[in-house]
């Protein structure tokens, strides 16, 4: 009788391990298929925002940020951060203005050149505000200073929007 009920228990747990097992191979099916989603929408999405850049009036730019330094290259060596940030811009190629939205606040830069979403140039009205430029979807800030002549500020690297969701789940996770 011990026999047949130690016999029952040994089936029982290894009836248990198996279904535990059945289940971790699910779970872990289910998460190779999310990840190949996500990865199969951003790459998607990467190769469309680029296609459409020049026929819609807005474009968003995904970078790096340091906190610390002007130079992002910089930015390790002076024990800085460097934080996700997302920035949108919509242009008006017919009133010639950017709005610029960064998730915080939203400016208007009405001194502007605008060819596309892609492609323009503003002078900022604030003297201490560097001026923007985008050219070929590349983000750039000019400053204008007597002592530094004039340059380009690299606070940030821009990255692409595949890099972006990978370091925001890094984040999360």
């Amino acid at each position: 009788m011990k026999d047949e009920l130690a016999n029952k228990i040994k089936e029982k747990v290894s009836d248990l391990k198996r279904g535990a097992t059945e289940i971790l191979q699910l779970i872990a099916k289910g998460l190779v298929l999310v990840i190949c989603l996500v990865f199969f929408g951003s790459f998607l999405s990467s190769i469309f925002d680029g296609f459409f850049q020049g026929l819609t009036n807005q474009i968003t730019v995904y970078a790096l940020l340091c906190s610390k330094s002007a130079n992002f290259y910089d930015c390790e060596k002076l024990g800085g951060e460097t934080f996700l940030v997302k920035n949108s811009f919509h242009v008006n190629f017919e009133k010639q203005y950017v709005v610029y939205y960064n998730g915080l606040w939203v400016s208007r830069y009405d001194e502007c050149e605008v060819f596309n979403a892609g492609n323009w140039s503003c002078q900022t009205s604030n003297s201490n505000e560097p001026k923007m430029s985008m050219r070929d979807g590349i983000l750039s800030k000019l400053v204008h200073s007597s002592e530094e002549g004039r340059g380009v500020v690299n606070s940030y690297q821009q990255i692409s929007y595949i890099e972006y969701l990978i370091r925001k789940a890094h984040q999360i996770f």
